[in-house]
Order: structure tokens, then sequence, then C-alpha cells
């Protein structure tokens, strides 16, 4: 039976449980006839049997249903001007459509029989899979994105997260049509899915066509899935690789605690204090003041149980040994040392202004909202999260660089074998 709860109302923001078991949450916004709609599919890659067949069923989903080709999708989409499109994450599946509210509800047909009905042409399969090794192997002729690879692949060892090109490369020749059509029944049902819509619709229509996606009867997926974490590493781990190429990349991060403590917020700070803009530590200090880098930065990333942060800088390979010190001055300055005052103000500022101007669009609170239902924050974190930033203190930062980059760290550093011997 649907049913709404006052509690479960936030602003303007409504959130439903539909009779199928999907979770609907809309944000209305009659500024204009656009409507974004987002569906996170809890499963992703975690709840795949063979690795890579995730990243097989969102790129042929697409291509044919049970009544049209792939070709009459891509038209009838084409001619209502509706962008459609899929991607699979670790997590979850992410299904995006922008459409106007005249078209919605042939934008929506297909929508639901994409979802429902894809048949997974054995052809399209085949040439899936030679597409993505022929991407892996492309991608890694870049020095950075092997760089990161190998990152990856030590952070995620012993883990369900370890779906590296090297292990793709292994186990998406041996994914079956089979395989695909397992992971769409097991995942692709209305009790996996956190359906958002924000935009110009009628509520009452937008409750009576979700209702209508059928429920397999299969079960739900066991969050316990969704929720792996990382291995923590007992000391540093370094990785090198030679590659000719002109110039150095170099990668150190940490294991983080994810979504389970409010440490993120700090980490966010954090990064965006290192590594984000042209007034970052790290752009100042290494870029403008030493030219020591043609690109740097520093990223923190959460996940239910685990998270990640890092830093990353391409280089001359003669300014290896003199970057990683720098890397090390400045974490140990984090470590040591308050953020001044006005500093931290400005850097508090800069965050809730792009969280702003991030979210002023109709597909951006869709994701949002979404995004955080999804991971147990709730479908409003992302109105509270300017004010968790606003808390942060200069102590709190300090406690959780401490409580962080005192841990092991992992470094990948590609670059020429001569250089890398040094």
């Amino acid at each position: 039976m649907l049913f709404k709860c006052k509690t479960l109302c936030f602003k303007n923001i409504q959130k439903y449980l539909l009779p199928n078991g999907a979770t609907l949450i809309l944000e209305p916004n009659t500024a204009n006839n656009v409507i974004a709609t987002k569906i996170f599919i809890k499963g992703g890659s975690l709840a795949e049997d063979k690795t890579g067949t995730s990243i097989i069923l969102s790129d042929s989903i697409l291509k044919g249903t049970k009544t049209k080709s792939g070709k009459e999708i891509e038209n009838i989409l084409d001619k209502i001007g509706t962008n459609l499109s899929i991607a699979d994450e670790f997590e979850y599946f992410e299904v995006s459509m922008k459409t106007t509210k005249n078209d919605f509800t042939e934008a929506f047909l297909i929508l639901k029989e994409i979802l429902e009905n894809p048949i997974f042409p054995e052809n399209e399969i085949t040439l899936s899979k030679q597409d993505q090794i022929n991407l892996i192997k492309t991608a890694r002729d870049n020095p950075q994105n092997l760089a990161f690879e190998n990152f990856y692949e030590i952070l995620y060892q012993n883990s369900p997260f370890l779906k590296t090109g090297r292990i793709l490369e292994n186990s998406i020749p041996q994914i079956s049509r089979e395989d695909v059509v397992s992971l769409h029944n097991k995942v692709f049902n209305p009790n996996n899915m956190i359906i958002s819509i924000a935009g110009n619709f009628d509520t009452q229509d937008v409750i009576d066509k979700f209702s209508s996606f059928k429920n397999n009867q299969n079960p739900q997926i066991d969050n316990r899935i969704l929720q792996a974490q990382f291995e923590k590493k007992q000391e540093n781990i370094t990785k090198t690789e030679g590659k000719n190429s002109k110039g150095a990349w170099i990668i150190q991060g940490w294991p983080t605690e994810g979504f389970k403590t409010q440490d993120f917020v700090a980490l966010k700070l954090i990064s965006n204090y290192l590594g984000a803009g042209f007034s970052s530590q790290l752009f100042v200090n290494l870029r403008e003041n030493k030219g020591l880098a043609y690109e740097v930065g520093a990223n923190s990333s959460s996940k239910f149980n685990s998270g990640l942060f890092f830093m990353y800088i391409g280089t001359n390979p003669e300014n290896i040994t003199e970057v990683l010190n720098d890397f090390q001055n400045e974490i140990n300055k984090l470590k040591t040392t308050f953020i001044p005052t006005e500093s931290l103000c400005n850097l508090k500022q800069m965050m809730i202004g792009r969280l702003k101007l991030a979210n002023e669009t109709n597909m951006s609170k869709a994701y949002m909202n979404g995004y955080y239902e999804l991971f147990d924050k709730g479908y409003k974190f992302g109105y509270d999260y300017p004010q968790l930033i606003e808390k942060i203190s200069a102590q709190d930062i300090l406690e959780v660089a401490n409580k962080y980059f005192s841990q092991p760290y992992i470094l990948s550093i590609v670059a020429e074998d001569k250089y890398i011997k040094k």
C-alpha cells in the first residue's frame, strides 16, 4: 500500500515507499519545464559474479528490448529530445533521464521498457567486450591512468573492490550473455531502486507511473554486500612502474572510514585546502612558487564503511624526490599546526558556495537527494551538509589529519626506468 508520512517530508521534498518496494523521492520545481530523473539501483559491480559484468550490462542495455531495436530507441529519444544513460558503479547502477514535462510520458515508457525488458543481443555483448578491452589497453598508454591503476590495485587488494584494468582484462572475455541477464534479473528490481526526480511534474502521475514497475519477486540486495571495506594496510606500500614518458606521475593516499563517521566532512575540507583551485596549498607551493607541477591536486571520496584521501601530481621525473618531500611537508603542517582562521573561513565559504552552485539544476538536485538516500545519510543530507561544514574547527582538522595521515600510506609512481631506479 502506498503511504506518505509527514516525518518523510523536508522543505518541499517528499519521500514515498511505493507498493512495488521502490523508494520515490520528489522535489518539485516549477521554474522551468525540465524533469530530471535519477534512479540508483542497489547492487552495481559488488553484486556481480564475474568481474566486469556490470560494465557490459550498462553498455548494452540500451541496445534493444523485446519490442524495440536499439536504433528505434535511439530515434525515439532523439525525436523527443530526451537524454537517457545508464552507468555502473561499485554499489549501484545509475540511470539518468532528462526530458520535458510534455514528453515525460513518452520518455517514461521507453525508460520502463529498457529497465524491464532488455534483450542484451549476443552481438552487442561481443562488441561491448571488445570495446572495453580496447579501452583498458588504450587508457594504460597514459602514464597518469597507469599510476592510478597501480594505486587502486594496492588500495583494493583482498577486497571486493578489486576490479582494476588487469583484473578486467582477464575476466571480461569470460562473460557470457547469460551472466549479464542473470545480473539484470538480480538487481533491476523495484525493491532495489531509489528513484529521485526533480522538476515540473504532476506528483500523482509520477507515483502512478513508477508504481507500475513490476517486482520480479527476487530478494532485495543485501546491504552488507554494498558495505564492503578496504583492507587496512599494515605498512607503507610503494609501487613503481617504468614507462617511456617525458613526465612522471605520483599518487600518494590513505584509506579512510568513509561515511561511517563524520570525519569525511573534515577530509573534504582538507582536500579542498590542499588541492582544489589556484589558491590551494599544493598549487601555490609546488606549481606557482617552485614550478614542480604541470598538474597537481588532492581529493577525498567516501563509501559506506571505507573511503580514500589522495594527492597527485604530474611533474618532471627529475623532481620526484623533491615532490615527495614537499608532499610530506604539507601533511606534516596539517598534523602540527592549525589552518589560519581566515583561510579556514574562506575555505568553508568556497565549499558551501560550490555546493549551492552545483545543486542549482534539476538533475543535480535529483542526484543529490537519491545519492545520499542510497548511502544511508538520508535524502535531506545535501541540505544539511553546509551546516556540517560550518561546524568544522581548526582543531577538528588537525585531529582528523593525525588520525588518518599517521597511518600507512600507498604510493604509486610512474616514470622512466632510469628515474625509478634512482
